[in-house]
C-alpha cells in the first residue's frame, strides 16, 4: 500500500477533520474543526501536568504524516504532474493533426466537388446536343476553377501560346486542382471567391474585343439591376472622359453567317414581352423573320 493510501484511510479515520492550535489560558492544545465548528477543547492534543492526551486515530496519522513520508508524497505528486504535462503535450499535437487532417479532408471534399461540378457541366452541355470548342472546355474549366486567368506582360516560356496574339495578354494558366506543377501567379484559393465577381472570368477564352447586350432586353430587367448598370456606366464614361469619336455597327451571325436582325430584338421602345419572356424561359432561340438590320 502507498503512502498516499495509507494517509488517506487514517485521515478517513478520524472524519476527514482539520486542526488548529489554540493558545487561550497560556496553554497550547490542539482542538479539531469540522465544517467551521470546532470540537473539544484541545480534543486532538491536550496536556495536563505531565500528561499528554492524543486519541489513537490521531496519534496514528501524526506519525504517518512525518517530514520524510510528506516529501516523497511531495516528490510523488511533482512527477505524477510532469506525467500529466507529458500527457497534455501529446493531447495537443493529436488534436493539432486531428485538426490538419480535418482541413485536409475539407480542401480535398471542395476540390471533388469542383470536379464533380465541372463533369456535370460538360455531361449536361453534351445531353443538351451542344458541342464543345477549346475555349468552350477552357470557359467552363475557369468557372469551376481548373484553370486560373493570369495577365501577362512578356512570355511565360519557351512554349508561350499568348505570343501569337501580342502582349499584355490574358493567359490562362492550369491551377494546384487541375495539376499545375508551376503558376507563375497564385491561383486565388480563398472559400469566398466567386468566378461571377471575375470581369476577365466573364469573357473567358473567347478573346472578345468588346461586350455586346441588347437594350431591349437590358430594359426589361427589374429596377435595381437597372439603377446598378447605369451607375457603373457612368463611372465607366467618368473613367474615360476622352475616348475616341468612333462609331459601331451590330451585325449578327450564325454559324459564321450574316444573319437579319430579328425586330423584336431592336425595337426597345416596343418590347415584344412574348420573346422576352422566352428567352429568360431559356427558350430555343427566337426566329429572325420579320427582321431589320440594327446599327
Amino acid at each position: 500500500m502507498t503512502k498516499t493510501n495509507i494517509l488517506k484511510l487514517l485521515a478517513e479515520a478520524v472524519e476527514n477533520v482539520d486542526w488548529a492550535w489554540w493558545t487561550s489560558n497560556s496553554t497550547l492544545r490542539l482542538t479539531s474543526e469540522n465544517n467551521g465548528r470546532h470540537g473539544t477543547d484541545g480534543d486532538v492534543i491536550s496536556a495536563h501536568g505531565d500528561n499528554v492526551s492524543c486519541p489513537e486515530g490521531f496519534r496514528a496519522f501524526i506519525e504517518e504524516a512525518s517530514p520524510a513520508n510528506i516529501a516523497v508524497l511531495v516528490a510523488e505528486n511533482e512527477r505524477l504532474q510532469t506525467l500529466a504535462q507529458a500527457e497534455i503535450e501529446k493531447a495537443c499535437e493529436s488534436a493539432k493533426e486531428v485538426m490538419g487532417a480535418r482541413m485536409t479532408l475539407h480542401t480535398l471534399e471542395r476540390e471533388r466537388n469542383q470536379l464533380r461540378a465541372f463533369a456535370v457541366e460538360m455531361i449536361n452541355c453534351s445531353f443538351d446536343g451542344g458541342s464543345f470548342e477549346g475555349g468552350d472546355i477552357q470557359d467552363i474549366a475557369v468557372k469551376h476553377r481548373l484553370l486560373q486567368i493570369e495577365r501577362r506582360e512578356d512570355e511565360c516560356g519557351e512554349a508561350c501560346a499568348c505570343r501569337e496574339h501580342g502582349f499584355p495578354a490574358e493567359c490562362y494558366r492550369k491551377t494546384n486542382l487541375a495539376g499545375a506543377q508551376c503558376v507563375a501567379v497564385e491561383a486565388t484559393e480563398t472559400e469566398d471567391y466567386d468566378y461571377r465577381t471575375d470581369l476577365a472570368a466573364y469573357f473567358g477564352l473567347s478573346y472578345a474585343s468588346w461586350l455586346t447586350l441588347p437594350r431591349v432586353l437590358m430594359e426589361a430587367m427589374p429596377e435595381v439591376w437597372k439603377r446598378q448598370m447605369a451607375a457603373l456606366l457612368h463611372q465607366y464614361d467618368d473613367a474615360y472622359p476622352n475616348q475616341p469619336n468612333y462609331g459601331t455597327t451590330v451585325r449578327l451571325t450564325v454559324d459564321g453567317k450574316l444573319v437579319k436582325t430579328p425586330c423584336w430584338l431592336s425595337n426597345y421602345r416596343h418590347p415584344d414581352w412574348a420573346m422576352v419572356n422566352q428567352l429568360r424561359a431559356l427558350a430555343p432561340t427566337p426566329t429572325t423573320e420579320g427582321s431589320a438590320d440594327a446599327h
